[in-house]
């Protein structure tokens, strides 16, 4: 039974540690937030926020400022989609760390909209 739940350890860090890496490169006070983003929300939302086929892209206008409050993205880290589609990720992050992460969706999505209007 010991070696099963050893095995079953390694495994789970086995996939932490082979979790992808940011495509983007990131001014250094937005890279927290990059950092934590793809290791708790990556899977679901994509690397740097780009969505697949879990979940959908925190880049989209639904999720900008004007549509999607910080309050409201620290509500659902914390508590969920009333949905339930995105499940509680209290425990996981801190305070200070999904205050990292707004700082980064927001960069993000400013970003972006930035290169659209350039392009």
């Amino acid at each position: 039974m010991k070696k099963y739940f050893a095995s079953l350890a390694l495994i789970v860090m086995g996939f932490t540690a082979c979790s992808e890496k940011p495509v983007r490169a990131v001014p250094d006070e937005f890279r927290a937030g990059q950092k934590v983003f793809n290791s708790v929300c990556g899977t679901c939302h994509g690397i740097d926020l780009m969505g697949n086929h879990s979940a959908s892209s925190l880049i989209e206008e639904n999720y900008t400022e004007e549509s999607f409050s910080n309050e409201q993205i620290r509500n659902v880290v914390i508590n969920g989609s009333q949905s339930r589609v995105m499940r509680s990720q209290r425990g996981r992050v801190s305070d200070s760390e999904i205050e990292e992460i707004v700082k980064f969706i927001r960069y993000s999505q400013k970003n972006k909209i930035l290169t659209e209007n350039l392009n």
